[in-house]
């Protein structure tokens, strides 16, 4: 029994070796074929074009620093707020919970 467990995973693992060269070689055929990874350097390089020319108009960089600096400067300000309007919001669940039901 132990042999044939070690002969089926000895089978399944050259089995997909086997796939996994056959699928490099497709793709480096295909690739040869039909020069898709050129294809795809220029599409990515005309998107991050795009990208970057669209943070210059709208300036999204400089604005997402300015809001993470700002926001780290002042997390001790929101922390507090945070705390404070769940505290306010857990009591006033507990006080309108105890009312309706001592009603």
């Amino acid at each position: 029994m132990d042999r044939v467990l070690k002969e089926a995973w000895q089978n399944a693992n050259d089995g997909f070796e086997r796939l996994l060269f056959e699928a490099k070689k497709t793709a480096e055929r295909i690739d040869r074929q039909y020069s898709v990874s050129k294809r795809f350097a220029s599409v990515a390089s005309a998107a991050a074009d795009r990208a970057r020319e669209i943070d210059r108009d709208f300036e999204i960089g400089v604005k997402y620093r300015n809001f993470s600096s700002d926001f780290a400067l002042n997390w001790p300000r929101v922390s507090y707020f945070l705390c404070f309007f769940f505290f306010f919001f857990l009591i006033l669940s507990f006080l309108c919970f105890g009312i309706t039901i001592s009603i």
